[in-house]
């Protein structure tokens, strides 16, 4: 019966010990910045314009779905650094739907972003994007996305931040 008692205790103490899982996220986010952009084609706006490249990559066996805009994906995305935001490119068709990552894939966006100018001393300081990620079912309707997106950002809730980056 002692014996019974003491592989009990060690297996209930084998199965409490934590089996350390990768601090990976299951969305990764990679920010690369591709070039400065002369800033005399975005006229009436002040600051540095950058065009970068953003990986999404998905680090899961299963399907990643989320809501985003057609034309204006920018909305989902923040910086950490004040002064640091997208610049949004005007479309005909703009509305929300669900985008998909498929297991091990990535989905890249191109986009510009700008720096203010009161920003220069902190350009050599980690810079990251973050996606405000709305998973598929919380979107019941498309009139709640814009609200479920406002509520997220006001909360700080649910984003996913890109490795740190640096703009020279």
């Amino acid at each position: 019966m002692s014996k019974i008692l003491i592989l009990f205790c060690v297996f209930m103490l084998l199965s409490n010990c934590s089996i350390q899982k990768s601090k990976e996220s299951n969305l990764k986010i990679q920010v690369t910045i591709i070039g400065k952009l002369n800033s005399d084609k975005f006229k009436g706006q002040e600051g540095s314009f950058y065009s970068v490249k953003i990986e999404l990559t998905n680090n899961t066996d299963s399907v990643i779905r989320f809501w985003t805009m057609t034309c204006s994906w920018q909305g989902n995305w923040i910086s950490n650094t004040k002064g640091i935001y997208f610049c949004n490119v005007v479309c005909d068709h703009n509305v929300p739907y669900v985008r998909q990552i498929e297991p091990g894939k990535n989905i890249i966006y191109i986009g510009i972003i700008c720096v203010d100018e009161a920003v220069k001393p902190t350009k050599e300081s980690g810079i990251k994007l973050g996606c405000i990620l709305i998973k598929e079912k919380e979107v019941l309707e498309l009139l709640n996305f814009r609200k479920v997106l406002s509520n997220k950002m006001d909360e700080q809730k649910d984003i996913i931040w890109s490795d740190a980056f640096k703009i020279n």
